[in-house]
């Protein structure tokens, strides 16, 4: 008995390391993903100022609309991961607790 707790033990660490994992993973990638659209928004909209005012009309009020509507995206996607973390993460609490001081 005293066996399998501890491997119980043993796996839930393991399972709360790749848990962590996965989320330093998750900011890493939101973070590179975020600085990049922006990086190619920014660009975009300069090379656009440059354009006449014409081209400005045509292309870069669609743009502006775009670029809101990308900038309300990640956002939106970033809430949206990290409310299913924070799911996640209180599941692994309630599985661990209910496990640790409930069943045993």
């Amino acid at each position: 008995m005293l066996l399998i707790h501890l491997l119980l033990h043993t796996y839930s660490y393991i399972m709360l390391f790749i848990h962590l994992l996965l989320h330093i993973y998750s900011y890493i990638m939101l973070f590179i993903t975020h600085i990049t659209i922006h990086l190619l928004v920014h660009t975009y909209s300069y090379i656009m100022l440059l354009s006449t005012h014409i081209t400005i009309y045509y292309v870069t009020y669609p743009f502006i609309i775009t670029h809101i509507l990308i900038y309300y995206a990640t956002h939106i996607l970033c809430y949206l991961l990290h409310t299913y973390s924070y799911i996640m993460l209180l599941i692994y609490y309630v599985t661990y607790y209910t496990h640790t001081y409930i069943l045993c």
